[in-house]
């Protein structure tokens, strides 16, 4: 006997891109996104650390025969390093 002819309506339309496609486009789809990200944010970080301030502590010897001379120095170099 022929086969019924409504087994092929149970299991539906076949998909126009097969899964594995589909799964394979949207993770190189993520990929380049992740990788533009990356690069955006390596371009933030440059740029922030480009454009911060000098904050080092710049030190001398403030060591004089005289006391208040060795007193004025170290008060400079106090006022220097605290703005």
């Amino acid at each position: 006997p022929a086969a019924p002819r409504h087994q092929g309506a149970l299991r539906g339309p076949e998909p126009a891109i097969p899964p594995t496609r589909a799964r394979s486009r949207a993770g190189r789809r993520l990929a380049t996104v992740l990788v533009l990200l990356l690069i955006a944010a390596g371009g933030a970080a440059a740029v922030i650390v480009a454009n911060r301030p000098n904050d080092t502590v710049r030190l001398r010897e403030v060591v004089f025969k005289q006391a208040d001379r060795s007193v004025s120095e170290l008060q400079r170099l106090i006022r220097e390093n605290t703005r």
